[in-house]
């Protein structure tokens, strides 16, 4: 989802890029690498991909940062459709293994669109660490260097071709 600049969301599976950050721009070069070497490959496009069994990135900094009683902000305004690994895991399978003839770019992405901030907050919870007075409610707009805010991405399409239903994180939480 980096790969766009968050301001013509929701983004649908053939939305040109229009990356405004140098990691959006790798991840279009990346893009650009894969479709040289194979026209017909499936590019998936996805967004913060979460665990439950082991920690992600984010929140293993965060909670890092946390414990040595740093404090870590939290944006409000940056909209993202966190992934549980377990259903892309399982999207990744089904279009490597079943017989889908799709080749283009597909978004797949929870269901539940979040502000980093609720999903921070949501993960710290689900692993048990309390911000204790440290968490601070930002607003990456504010900040000297542009960000990408809202990176909503359409799934029906990927959620039709494969046959599941993408979750949001709300769900994965209740059932796990």
């Amino acid at each position: 989802d980096a790969l766009h600049d968050g301001l013509h969301a929701p983004y649908a599976d053939n939305a040109p890029p229009s990356p405004i950050t140098p990691y959006g721009r790798s991840k279009v070069a990346a893009e650009a690498a894969v479709l040289a070497a194979k026209p017909d490959a499936v590019l998936v496009r996805t967004s913060l991909i979460y665990g439950l069994r082991e920690m992600d990135r984010g929140t293993a900094s965060f909670v890092r940062r946390l414990r040595a009683g740093q404090t870590v902000t939290l944006f409000c305004d940056q909209i993202r459709q966190p992934i549980w690994v377990e259903t892309l895991s399982e999207a990744l399978l089904r279009l490597a293994l079943e017989e889908t003839a799709f080749a283009g770019t597909l978004n797949i992405a929870g269901r539940q669109s979040l502000s980093r901030e609720a999903f921070g907050r949501r993960m710290l919870a689900r692993w048990g660490v309390a911000g204790e007075g440290r968490i601070r409610v930002g607003r990456a707009a504010d900040l000297p260097t542009h960000a990408p805010l809202d990176l909503r991405l359409t799934v029906a399409a990927a959620e039709s071709l494969l046959g599941m239903t993408f979750p949001g994180v709300d769900a994965v939480l209740e059932e796990n």
